[in-house]
């Protein structure tokens, strides 16, 4: 008997059998229907599920990573269009010929380099290629040598110092200061206190700080360091010197008016009110481009009878982690503080006292 016959036969018990038996029959045939519909399902399910598979693919790597990565991708397919070359095919020759094409631009890096080899691998990954003929020890040294070609003398920026904040303090900070200075040396000080990368201080909201009797916490949302972008606290301490970096950033929010339950910017472009005759901060989802933020910095420097070309950004990062590590802050607690994953990233930020330097040969026992 076909469900037809059956529906036919149901709709018959409706006029000779009581309500409710009738209404059992009609969901007995509601269930099959929808158990019928369930055992379809899985294939959909499995489409649905196919889908996905690339929009997963894509949150192995972080967002800026993906976007450094496809960059890559797409400039190694235009070329291979442009040489009339598959840019699927597993042919040593042809990727090593890339590279050396990369390195006719005079501006290209190691780090431009790397980029494209790890690019280019993602790329092969996600379209479903073997990757193997990239270990190929022809092509590693080929690209070994393309990043030797593009090497260039690196020369580090000088790290701040205890100094140069005061001085900043000095000259910016007082009972009548504008709040474009304000903010400027706040930014300056807090990357320094807290071993701050720009982009970390650059993305502080108002609700990630905290502030204590004797400290005040801020939670970083992401860093690079922080793969799984679970966020982390940096405590720093009320220190009570002029150049106190809890209440340099309090008398910041105070004087700004923000509004430390809100998501807004802490540190954002600033405009002149006419009507009221004073500074404010601009769109709450406003923040400093790096541009900006550079050009401040360095401009605060020569402010202070500095050359601005010897410093950066990471100055201050660099400059605070120096201090921390020449005054013989523990390493576990210096590492913490400043989000390092390894011995290595941390030590390239440090630059050695000279005190500490000859300490060495000082104590050979020569």
């Amino acid at each position: 008997m076909t469900w037809q016959h059956l529906g036919a036969k149901t709709y018959k018990l409706v006029i000779l059998w009581p309500e409710d038996l009738a209404q059992l029959f009609l969901s007995v045939r509601g269930c099959v229907n929808l158990e019928r519909t369930e055992q379809a399902n899985p294939c959909q399910t499995l489409s649905h599920l196919r889908g996905q598979l690339d929009v997963f693919f894509l949150k192995g790597r972080s967002a800026k990573t993906v976007e450094s990565y496809s960059g890559a991708w797409k400039s190694w397919t235009k070329w291979c269009t442009q040489v009339n070359k598959n840019q699927l095919g597993q042919c040593r020759e042809t990727l090593a010929l890339y590279f050396i094409h990369l390195v006719q631009d005079n501006r290209c890096s190691v780090s431009k380099i790397n980029n494209h080899f790890h690019g280019i691998q993602w790329g092969l990954v996600r379209e479903g290629v073997s990757i193997a003929f990239m270990t190929d020890p022809w092509l590693r040294m080929i690209v070994e040598g393309c990043r030797r070609h593009t090497q260039h003398r690196v020369t580090k920026l000088n790290p701040l110092t205890a100094l140069h904040l005061e001085k900043l303090i000095d000259k910016f900070i007082g009972k009548s200061c504008v709040l474009p200075d304000l903010r400027d040396v706040c930014f300056i000080l807090l990357s320094f206190a807290g071993f701050l990368r720009f982009s970390e201080i650059n993305n502080l909201i108002a609700s990630d700080i905290e502030f204590h009797d004797n400290y005040f916490r801020l939670f970083i949302q992401g860093s690079k360091t922080d793969i799984y972008r679970e966020g982390e606290w940096v405590v720093v301490a009320k220190t009570g010197r002029k150049t106190c970096p809890y209440d340099l950033l309090r008398k910041y929010v105070m004087e700004s008016g923000i509004d430390l339950k809100s998501n807004e910017y802490v540190f954002r472009p600033v405009s002149w009110n006419r009507s009221k005759q004073c500074y404010f901060l601009r769109g709450s989802t406003l923040k400093f481009s790096y541009t900006r933020a550079r050009e401040v910095f360095k401009s605060k420097l020569a402010a202070i009878g500095e050359d601005p070309s010897k410093f950066g950004l990471h100055s201050a990062r660099s400059g605070g982690s120096s201090a921390a590590a020449n005054f013989g802050v523990p390493d576990r607690l210096f590492k913490r503080h400043g989000r390092w994953k390894s011995e290595t990233a941390k030590d390239g930020y440090i630059k050695d006292s000279l005190h500490d330097l000859l300490s060495v040969s000082k104590n050979l026992g020569i």
